[in-house]
C-alpha cells in the first residue's frame, strides 16, 4: 500500500496515505464499525530493507494515529520505537515482554564506549528471519544475538571491537544461553589498532542468570590495560553455533542495566506460520482455536496474530462461512471466542489475587500449568472446568436462583 501511494513533494505536500486513511476510516465510521483499526504497514524483509520498513511504519503513524501498527518480527531494538503491536515468536522471553509492556527500551546495557564491531560470518537468527551480525553482541540488548556460522577444524569464530577512545579494560562479561558451558575465548587487545597481543584472562561462571534468563561468565584481566580494540576468538562449538552470544560487556561484571523510556508496546503471539503447532493438533471440536488464548496467557502475550485461523483446511472450517442470508460464524469462531473469554477470566482472577481481593486455594493455579499447552479434547474439558471454577470464585460462590428472563 505505501509503495502505491505517493510521498509528499514540494508541489504536492499532502501525503496520499493520509488522504486514503482518512477516507477509509470515515467510511467505517459511517457504517457504524467500532472495531479497533490495525494495519501491517510493511512485511518484514531482509536486513537491507529495514530502514525502509521503519520509514513506512513512521509514515503510517504520521498519516493517522488512530490505526494501530502491527509488526510481525522477532524482538530487535531497531524497531522498538516504530510499532504499537509487536507480534513476536513464542520463544520470546517473559523478561523482554515485560520490558515492552512497561515502556522500557530493549537496550539494557551501556555500550557507549564501542565505536564499531566486526566479526566472522553469522547464521540466521533462531526464527530464520534475518542474518545475525557480530555487532549484535555489543548492541546493549539481550533480545539479539550473534550466532557464528559453523567453522572448520582450523577456523575459529572471531569478533573485533573498536572503542571510540583509549579505553581501560579490566573485565569482560559474555552473556549466552550456553555461557557457563562454553570454552572460554582467546582474548587479545591492541593499544594501536591492528597490533594485537594476547591477554591473560581468568574466567568464572556466574551463579545467577540475567533478566532474560541467560547464563553469563565473567573474565577478569590479570593485568588491566588501556586499549583501542579487543579481539575474541571462539573455539568451534555446536552449542555456540546454536545459541550464539547475546552480549559482550566491558567492565560490567554485575550486569548493571540502564532504563531508557520508550512508548509501551502491546505484545501479541505471532502464529502466522501455516504449520504452527496449534493448527495441527486440534480436534473436530476446534480445541486448538480455544487453546491458543490459553497459550498466550501462559507465555505472557496479550493477543494473537493468526490469519491462518481464517483459512479453510480439510479438517477445519474458516472463522466465517457463507450462508443463504449472508455470512455465518463457524464452530471454530465460537471456539476462539470462548478462548478469548477464558483469557479474560484468567486475567480477572489473577488481578484479584494480586490486589488481595481473592485468596487462591493451595491446589488451584489456573493458567500456570500444562493445561495451557494441551490442545486435545480432554484438555478442552479441563479448560472448561477451570473457567467454571474461576467464575464461581469471582462471584463469591454465589449462584443465580431467580430467572430474570421473560
Amino acid at each position: 500500500l505505501t509503495s502505491r501511494l505517493s510521498l509528499p513533494t514540494p508541489e504536492f505536500p499532502q501525503d496520499e496515505l493520509q488522504t486514503y486513511m482518512h477516507a477509509l476510516l470515515g467510511g467505517l465510521d459511517a457504517h457504524g464499525v467500532r472495531a479497533m483499526p490495525v494495519a501491517i504497514p510493511a512485511p518484514m524483509g531482509p536486513r537491507v530493507t529495514w530502514d525502509r520498513i521503519r520509514q513506512d511504519y513512521a509514515r503510517f503513524a504520521r498519516a493517522d494515529d488512530r490505526v494501530m501498527r502491527i509488526l510481525a518480527a522477532p524482538a530487535h531494538p531497531h524497531f522498538e520505537r516504530y510499532t504499537d503491536i509487536w507480534a513476536l515468536p513464542e520463544t520470546t522471553s517473559p523478561g523482554l515482554l515485560k520490558l515492552l509492556a512497561s515502556g522500557r527500551s530493549l537496550q539494557r546495557y551501556d555500550q557507549g564506549a564501542v565505536s564499531m564491531c566486526v566479526g566472522s560470518e553469522g547464521t540466521p537468527d533462531v526464527t530464520g528471519t534475518y542474518q545475525t551480525l557480530a555487532s549484535e553482541a555489543v548492541d546493549g540488548s539481550e533480545a539479539t544475538a550473534w550466532i557464528p556460522a559453523a567453522s572448520g577444524i582450523d577456523q575459529k569464530a572471531w569478533m573485533e571491537v573498536l572503542f571510540r577512545d583509549l579505553y581501560r579494560i579490566e573485565s569482560l562479561t559474555i552473556l549466552s544461553g550456553v555461557a557457563n558451558s562454553m570454552e572460554p575465548p582467546t582474548v587479545e587487545t591492541a593499544y594501536r589498532v591492528g597490533e594485537f597481543t594476547k591477554a591473560t584472562v581468568k574466567w568464572k561462571p556466574a551463579t545467577q542468570n540475567s533478566e532474560s534468563n541467560l547464563s553469563f561468565t565473567v573474565g577478569t584481566f590479570r593485568y588491566p590495560r588501556e586499549c583501542r580494540a579487543v579481539r575474541l576468538q571462539f573455539a568451534s562449538s555446536h552449542d555456540l553455533d546454536r545459541a550464539g552470544i547475546a552480549e559482550v560487556l566491558f567492565n560490567n561484571d554485575a550486569l548493571v542495566t540502564v532504563d531508557t523510556p520508550v512508548d509501551p508496546v502491546i505484545s501479541w503471539l505471532d502464529a502466522t506460520a501455516p504449520n504452527y503447532p496449534a493448527w495441527n493438533l486440534g480436534t473436530k471440536e476446534n480445541e486448538a482455536a480455544r487453546a491458543l488464548p490459553w497459550r498466550c496467557w501462559a507465555l505472557g502475550f496479550r493477543g494473537i496474530l493468526a490469519p491462518t485461523l481464517n483459512r479453510a483446511a480439510p479438517q477445519h472450517a474458516a472463522l466465517v462461512g457463507v450462508g443463504a442470508d449472508g455470512l455465518l460464524p463457524t464452530r471454530r469462531l465460537f471456539a476462539l471466542r470462548d478462548g478469548l473469554e477464558d483469557f479474560e477470566y484468567l486475567r480477572m482472577y489473577w488481578e484479584r489475587v494480586a490486589r488481595k481481593k481473592l485468596k487462591p486455594t493451595a491446589d488451584f493455579f489456573p493458567g500456570r500449568g500444562m493445561e495451557a499447552f494441551d490442545r486435545s479434547e480432554a484438555g478442552g474439558q479441563e479448560r472448561r472446568h477451570i473457567r467454571d471454577k474461576i467464575g464461581r470464585l469471582l462471584s463469591g460462590e454465589t449462584f443465580v436462583r431467580k430467572n430474570f428472563g421473560p
